[in-house]
């Protein structure tokens, strides 16, 4: 998935400029989180949304004059039904908005972006700081990136203990507001994100893998066919293993607690032997495509292995959430659904 890090990175390699809106706080109803950005660049069409309909029209109208100025704006926006004019949009409540302009001849924001990007493109973890137009700053941002370790890169702190005093849950998703030394930032959490192994690279997986790259998972494809599993099917995947054998389908895999397992090989056929080394990861997800007849002889096979009930219960198959799902893409559909709301911390 090309994150807005990645997307603002390539356009500065590039030697495209951009505007850059980001919402910064909201109050009541918006159709957008705060730390969501629209990135419109110099040339070429915006990329992104910040809630769409009168509202990025407008916002996209400051961002061409931003990349105009230079100016960075910092605006509220009200999106009241009867003000914003759109009523299929909004339903109340009111965004701050922040829009600044990123040139693509400033080496300091290609060397920042290019660290954000390295940091979604791997598995670490960072916090991401902009400082908000306004007060002592007038119209210009500042930006920095605390890394894992604690190493900083970006211009030199202001008084008062910036980097010091921004939280260190990194894996938070959460985008706040810290005040300090009477400025204001907004600190945002960088996490490579979740990694998700697709065992099998049929139907439903070349239909799932580009779902699950549009909403933030890691893919990584592993089948035993090297005409399936290849970049000319799989082009946004993360990585690709051609396996010299099913039973060794997990070997060498860095599978933690927030990891994610998608069981389906072809005809079902290897589906006990990935899922008896699935179970003795720490996944905490793994899911199996399957009949409940054909779960039940499988459930039926490794508790004669020695396997748990508990063990068994670790298991989603059928996977993915029931919507009468019957075509790869409709089945691909329930499974990526089910995932995010795992991701969410959200269980039936």
């Amino acid at each position: 998935m090309r994150t807005p890090f990645r997307c603002i990175r390539d356009l500065l390699v590039a030697g495209t400029g951009c505007a850059v809106a980001q919402i910064v706080s909201t109050r009541g109803s918006a159709p957008r989180a705060a730390g969501t950005r629209m990135i419109v660049p110099s040339a070429g069409r915006p990329s992104g949304t910040v809630g769409g309909g009168v509202l990025e029209a407008r916002v996209e109208e400051i961002a061409r004059s931003v990349l105009e100025t230079g100016e960075a704006v910092l605006e509220t926006f009200v999106l009241e039904v009867e003000k914003a004019g759109d009523p299929g949009m909004m339903c109340g409540g009111t965004a701050e908005m922040m829009v600044y302009r990123l040139e693509a001849a400033d080496p300091d924001a290609l060397s920042l972006y290019r660290e954000a990007a390295t940091v979604l493109d791997g598995r670490g973890r960072a916090r991401f700081i902009t400082r908000l137009p306004g007060g002592t700053a007038g119209g210009r941002i500042a930006q920095w990136l605390i890394r894992e370790d604690g190493s900083v890169l970006g211009p030199p702190e202001p008084e008062g203990g910036l980097c010091a005093r921004v939280p260190s849950d990194t894996g938070s998703a959460e985008t706040r507001l810290l005040t300090v030394a009477g400025g204001r930032f907004l600190v945002e959490s960088l996490y490579g994100g979740e990694t998700v192994h697709l065992f099998g690279a049929g139907h439903i997986a070349r239909s799932l893998a580009p779902l699950l790259e549009m909403t933030g998972f890691r893919t990584v494809v592993l089948d035993d066919r090297a005409e399936f599993a290849n970049r000319e099917r799989f082009p946004g995947a993360d990585r690709i293993v051609v396996l010299d054998a099913w039973d060794h389908a997990l070997e060498g895999l860095e599978v933690g607690s927030g990891g994610f397992l998608v069981i389906m090989t072809r005809g079902h056929a290897f589906d006990r032997d990935v899922l008896r080394q699935a179970l003795r990861t720490a996944a905490g997800y793994i899911g199996m495509i399957s009949s409940r007849r054909k779960r039940d002889a499988i459930f039926a096979a490794l508790r004669e292995e020695g396997y748990a009930e508990r063990d068994l219960a670790r298991v989603r198959a059928p996977v993915g959430i029931p919507i009468g799902a019957e075509t790869p893409e409709e089945i691909a559909v329930s499974i990526a659904a089910e995932m995010i709301r795992h991701r969410a911390g959200i269980e039936p």
